[in-house]
């Protein structure tokens, strides 16, 4: 290499020596704390259900030890509001939900642990809140953002998002009649979050989880116990799923409940509390703390989507498979949409093999139903509008309403011996005639 050269590289790195400084993680110990004021300084309706828990005054600070008033900067600054930080795995930033101006909506915020100014990633119309961190850097999020007391089935109900590191144009993951909240990513790759199963007239709040894609979408936990409200789940270091449940009544107590990951239906239990560090400043509540050093990095996957595709695959092994209703032979299955303003259509029927499976091609990014119909036409187990397929995705179950943790006969089921029954499909367009 020519001196000239040399001496220009380096002259280059001393002009923008904050750019080649390797960033280093906070000191062990540190933490990325939600903080809200003890003594608001006015008390102002809330507009979402976002600013009921984070209200205006509310900050996200890193707390360095030892841990106290005196050792804490603050990551949201300039903003009216901010909370719900995620430390990425690598400890060197954090994202979190904030807005600039009181009357702003929120926005998914980026800043360095490091120093520096925070930054917005979203300009979600209706807001953006509860961030969560894939194993490529993309940010998962809920739009828009409910408002108080607006229930798990309104007219525009939220969806989780994914924005790719550098992007501007989130993807939506989440097509569900009912809204998505509380996004968390599982070590193995998938999104955990909240949403419910119908009916809607009485939801049961339960636990789901899809991949990074949106595909494969499954009910995780909660969905037959009568859980009432849960929200905010987290893997804990020893594999469980913790959350926090809301029990009715005069008190509406708030509890830490868990389940266990290799039978999450069946293992619900309290989680005895523990007594995380605080940093004991009489001027703060700390809403909620996490870990501000390196943590393992949640495993990626590969999409095996095809966007050229408005359809994807729903396949049944046998749709008489059920412990919830009696055993009763069904020969047709309905298939149903979510429609708008909570509208169910049905979509069309496809028979039901003689050994209770079906295969059908149905639209992608809808929320799908099911109604299994006897030969008198009587409907005899029904699914509302709760799942979906993404494009050119190819989705299983074992049954209607199956047993949990029982895996399905070895057979090769009579429904896979012909092409898929086409529901609900647009027609394709005839091919011109030559002259």
């Amino acid at each position: 290499m020519k001196p000239g050269v040399s001496l220009a590289v380096a002259g280059a790195c001393l002009l923008a020596a904050p750019a080649c400084r390797r960033q280093t993680p906070p000191p062990a110990g540190s933490l990325v704390i939600a903080q809200r004021p003890a003594f608001p300084a006015a008390s102002v309706h809330p507009r979402s259900a976002l600013d009921a828990r984070c209200p205006q005054g509310s900050r996200v600070v890193l707390a360095l030890p030892p841990l106290g008033p005196a050792n804490v900067r603050v990551l949201s600054k300039g903003l009216a509001a901010a909370g719900e930080p995620v430390v990425a795995p690598d400890g060197l930033r954090a994202v979190f939900a904030g807005k600039r101006a009181p009357g702003d909506a929120w926005q998914i915020w980026e800043v360095s642990l490091g120093g520096g100014e925070p930054h917005a990633l979203t300009s979600m119309p209706g807001g953006a809140a509860t961030p969560a961190l894939l194993a490529d850097g993309s940010v998962v999020f809920a739009s828009p953002v409910p408002a108080p007391g607006g229930g798990w089935f309104p007219k525009n109900p939220s969806a989780l998002w994914a924005l790719a590191p550098g992007g501007t144009a989130p993807k939506r993951l989440t097509w569900g009649a009912a809204s998505a909240a509380d996004p968390t990513v599982l070590r193995d790759g998938r999104i955990l979050f909240v949403s419910a199963m119908p009916p809607e007239a009485s939801p049961r709040v339960s636990l789901f989880t899809i991949y990074n894609d949106g595909s494969g979408v499954s009910p995780y936990a909660c969905q037959h116990d009568g859980a009432g409200e849960i929200s905010h789940p987290r893997e804990l270091s020893d594999g469980r799923i913790a959350f926090v449940s809301l029990v009715s009544g005069p008190a509406r107590t708030a509890i830490a409940e868990a389940v266990l990951p290799s039978r999450p239906w069946t293992s619900r239990q309290k989680l005895a509390p523990e007594a995380p560090p605080v940093l004991r400043d009489p001027a703060w509540v700390e809403v909620e703390s996490a870990p501000a050093g390196p943590r393992e990095k949640p495993m990626g996957r590969i999409s095996t989507l095809n966007a050229a595709k408005t359809s994807g695959v729903i396949f049944c092994i046998d749709a008489d498979h059920t412990t919830m209703e009696a055993r009763t032979h069904a020969e047709r299955i309905r298939i149903l949409a979510a429609g708008d303003g909570g509208m169910v259509r049905a979509l069309g029927e496809v028979p039901v093999k003689a050994d209770g499976s079906f295969m059908a091609e149905v639209p992608s990014d809808v929320a799908l139903g099911f109604e299994a119909l006897d030969a008198d036409g009587t409907v005899v187990r029904r699914v509302a509008p709760s799942i979906w397929v993404r494009p050119g995705e190819n989705r299983g179950c074992i049954g209607c309403h199956e047993p949990h943790g029982l895996a399905p006969r070895n057979r090769r089921p009579l429904a896979v011996k012909e092409p898929p029954a086409a529901v609900g499909l647009a027609a394709p367009a005839k091919a011109a005639k030559s002259s």
